[in-house]
């Protein structure tokens, strides 16, 4: 049995997380993240999609169609 509040408080944490990460990069992450180099670089953009894989998961078992684009 699936307890969406559970999955909604497991996407909280993860967003506060990801926005600490966020704001714990030098710079912009969009762009640091991109300019960083080597094994840095690598490691942070596997984080983050491995972030967005997992965010998106979760928003398809609560049948919500995630925002890709601004």
């Amino acid at each position: 049995m699936m307890l969406p509040s559970k999955v909604c408080d497991y996407l909280y944490g993860l967003s506060l997380q990801l926005s600490k990460f966020r704001t714990s990069c030098p710079g912009t992450l969009n762009v640091q993240v991109v300019e960083d180099a080597g094994e840095t670089r690598v490691s942070r953009l596997l984080l983050c999609e491995a972030t967005r894989t997992v965010m998106s998961t979760c928003f398809d078992l609560l049948g919500i169609l995630p925002v890709t684009n601004f």
